[in-house]
């Protein structure tokens, strides 16, 4: 042991550094900690950021005597608040941890008892909350959470809160002046108003308005808009619509914004003359959904955006379902939405495809029963980092069930969300991913085509390469075999049946 040991205490503390990159903060204190000088010197900047959110309660329990004098930031689960923090109200651990400025709590439940606690987050510098299963949470309880964690005699300069939706009371909420960073989700527009009309010191904004416009709108949007004097990034984005006009003086009054990104579904048409209006903003992205346009004015409508002001803000317009879409170049979404539509796009600009490498595109829903050749070959040649493609339907024109050496060599995963499936459509699809990964279906789908696929010569070496199988709706009475199915045709898969249920 003593021999084993010095070997182990003669490696270089670059490789030491080598190995904690393989393992988590809450596992190289439990194994290093005490051990000498040394390796507790090692180990001390991995007990200022700790993740206990997955750790067992041993070594919980053996590792937080350990961290009090150092730790900085620290990550846990729901289920282990009242373990960790025994109480809200008398010893807590801010009481024990000084230099403690950074909690993040995971897996918070509808349920769960975390509101006797909220005085105690908001006396936190950093404080991210994700939620889970909140679709029914009480307007009681975000009456309590909003009015605590929007009050004046908060401390937290940076807050997270995701899987929440938030109505704002006018009436629970005062001036938080702390506050300089915020994500979180509202579910009107009238509510992101009544909310930032409470935050003047606000640098950083990301909003998601759930529901859009609400029907009983009272909000004075023409004499009461917030001016944000020290907002530099704004990130606002909308489910259902919202209306520009009363959007519009809010973003014209933050005079340090340099960082704009909207993503929003409109109910109205909005001009080259109106978006102008914030070109002057540094860095400008925007993805607009409008109503659908008539073919006789979007002609007219693109050619307002060739002109010398619009020269070095290059744009495209599409049509996408029943909307008709503008949005800036390149694509700074992960995820993109598309129809055989956007073949027929109408830009200021030459060829868009000049920025291709720049796109930040890496998965596409396809949303049409019927995908055409056209519209395979748009995406080949303007998302060149595509990763993942997501399928409504598996059925393509004959130009592209003709061509066989149309391949889609970028694509690592495919996901079909339909219940039914012709295969040889199935089979043109894997045949034009060469490098496809993993694979994503229901499982009668997948069910419904073994037979087929174990005869068929042409796509053995596709199916041994497929390494994960997604099923997608597993039902654990009716799909007792699929275990045994699925590796007779994917023999070097894992087979996944934790994503049951809906699909997203």
């Amino acid at each position: 042991m003593s021999d084993r040991y010095l070997r182990l205490e003669s490696l270089s503390n670059e490789l030491f550094y080598l190995i904690f990159v393989y393992s988590s903060s809450s596992d190289i204190i439990y194994s290093f900690s005490g051990l000498n000088y040394r390796f507790d010197a090692l180990i001390y900047p991995y007990k200022c950021i700790i993740d206990l959110s997955h750790i067992t309660a041993f070594i919980r329990d053996s590792i937080l005597p350990q961290i009090y004098d150092t730790i900085e930031e620290l990550k846990l689960d729901g289920k282990q608040l009242s373990h960790i923090i025994p109480s809200s109200t008398t010893t807590t651990i801010r009481d024990i941890c000084h230099n403690l400025t950074s909690l993040s709590i995971i897996n918070i439940e509808k349920n769960s008892h975390y509101l006797p606690y909220l005085n105690l987050f908001k006396q936190f510098l950093i404080l991210k909350l994700y939620f889970i299963n909140q679709a029914f949470i009480s307007k009681k309880k975000l009456d309590t959470i909003s009015s605590t964690l929007f009050s004046s005699n908060s401390v937290v300069e940076t807050l997270f809160i995701d899987g929440l939706t938030f109505c704002i009371d006018k009436r629970k909420i005062t001036p938080c002046h702390s506050l300089k960073h915020l994500t979180i989700d509202v579910l009107y527009q009238d509510d992101m108003f009544i909310l930032l009309n409470q935050l003047p010191s606000i640098e950083y904004l990301k909003i998601f308005i759930r529901d859009g416009t609400a029907a009983d709108d009272y909000y004075d949007y023409e004499n009461t808009y917030p001016i944000l004097q020290h907002l530099k990034e704004f990130i606002l984005s909308s489910k259902h619509t919202i209306c520009y006009d009363q959007i519009e003086p809010l973003l014209l009054h933050c005079p340090s914004l340099n960082n704009l990104s909207l993503n929003l579904n409109l109910d109205q048409y909005i001009s080259a003359k109106k978006l102008e209006k914030l070109i002057k903003i540094s860095k400008l992205d925007f993805h607009l959904r409008m109503p659908e346009m008539r073919k006789k004015t979007i002609d007219t409508y693109v050619n307002k955006f060739k002109t010398s002001t619009w020269l070095n803000h290059p744009v495209i317009f599409y049509s996408f379902l029943i909307n008709s879409c503008l949005r800036s170049l390149p694509f700074k979404e992960y995820y993109l939405h598309v129809s055989n539509q956007i073949v027929e796009y109408l830009s200021n600009i030459s060829d868009i495809s000049l920025y291709k490498e720049q796109h930040k595109t890496k998965i596409i829903w396809l949303h049409d029963m019927l995908l055409t050749y056209e519209l395979i070959q748009f995406i080949k040649l303007n998302f060149p980092k595509l990763r993942e493609l997501s399928l409504m339907a598996c059925r393509f024109d004959q130009s592209l069930m003709d061509d066989i050496n149309f391949k889609m060599e970028s694509v690592h995963h495919v996901f079909m969300r339909r219940y039914n499936l012709d295969f040889k459509y199935f089979k043109k699809l894997l045949l034009m991913m060469p490098n496809i990964k993993e694979l994503r279906a229901k499982s009668g789908v997948l069910l419904s085509v073994v037979d087929q696929f174990m005869e068929d010569e042409e796509l053995r070496p596709i199916c041994k390469q497929i390494e994960k199988i997604i099923i997608d709706e597993y039902q654990e009475a009716l799909d007792k075999n699929i275990d045994n199915e699925m590796k007779r045709v994917f023999p070097n898969a894992f087979v996944d049946k934790t994503k049951t249920g809906k699909s997203h």
